[in-house]
């Protein structure tokens, strides 16, 4: 497969050459006799260097240079964008007025993927958590233009590694609760326990590695409706954040050891509860 500078530098030759052959005005035209009334479009109205353009990017991103793509829906928007949609999620952006592709993402199947990056993302995780049986089972790749990054991301059963250009750039491992380290545990313990939600329950937790840093998310249940969801630091075990029935109830980082020691205080107990009109006194 090609480096992501090769692929890079290709791109910007197809761009150029779509740029040196606008779409006539014929085409144009013709493009808009026919638009269907529900503003969606087909592919044969759609100049021919774009879709074999978007071929191209589609090549490089699958590895598959006989990859010919299908889009089912084709959309345009008014920053004159050509919006594409296939079959499996396949999905990109498109300048109408110079044929550049500005994003493109492609899904399959994670065997279909570059074997060296899901090779590094099996690595990634087993020098985490030895004892993981990593297997994967999609494959997304994403190309932005503005940024001239690739991402690449392998998930599978509780697992999510993701890449920036060839990099590992985060790690999610999702643990049964009773299998998370003790003292991220009871940082989530802490929230539940000033918020005096004693009938929630939490049954698995989410380990994230990113840049040498990890964290720790819990989602407390009552029920589909009433949850609490519990960020907490992987190296102190403090909780930094939660959010109450999905909506955003305040930050942890400002109450010290001292104050979560005496829950029953009503100031540290307004400041976990979003409701209360009380906070925390410095």
């Amino acid at each position: 497969m090609m480096s992501y500078k090769k692929m890079i530098s290709v791109l910007s030759v197809s761009s150029m050459l779509i740029i040196a052959s606008p779409i006539s005005m014929e085409a144009a035209q013709s493009k808009q006799e026919v638009k269907q009334e529900n503003g969606i479009l087909k592919p044969e109205q759609i100049d021919k260097e774009i879709l074999e353009n978007l071929d191209a990017v589609y090549q490089e991103l699958s590895g598959n240079s006989d990859l010919k793509m299908t889009w089912e829906r084709i959309t345009e928007s008014p920053n004159n964008l050509y919006f594409f949609m296939g079959k499996d999620g396949n999905q990109a952006q498109v300048n109408q007025k110079t044929g550049e592709v500005q994003r493109a993402t492609w899904f399959a199947k994670a065997d279909q993927g570059n074997e060296s990056l899901r090779t590094a993302a099996i690595t990634a995780v087993k020098e985490l958590d030895s004892s993981w049986n990593v297997s994967f089972n999609k494959v997304q790749r994403t190309f932005e233009k503005d940024t001239e990054t690739l991402f690449t991301s392998f998930t599978g059963n509780n697992i999510w590694v993701s890449f920036d250009n060839d990099k590992v750039m985060s790690i999610n491992l999702t643990y049964d609760y009773s299998k998370a380290p003790a003292k991220v545990k009871k940082g989530a313990e802490q929230v539940l326990q000033a918020l005096d939600a004693k009938s929630f329950s939490i049954k698995e937790g989410t380990l994230n590695k990113a840049k040498d840093k990890s964290s720790w998310q819990f989602t407390a249940y009552k029920s589909k409706e009433k949850r609490i969801i519990i960020d907490v630091n992987g190296e102190t075990g403090k909780a930094t954040n939660f959010n109450q029935s999905g909506k955003s109830a305040g930050s942890l980082l400002d109450i010290t050891d001292k104050k979560f020691s005496k829950f029953k205080n009503e100031d540290v107990l307004a400041a976990a509860k979003p409701l209360a009109k009380k906070s925390v006194r410095n």
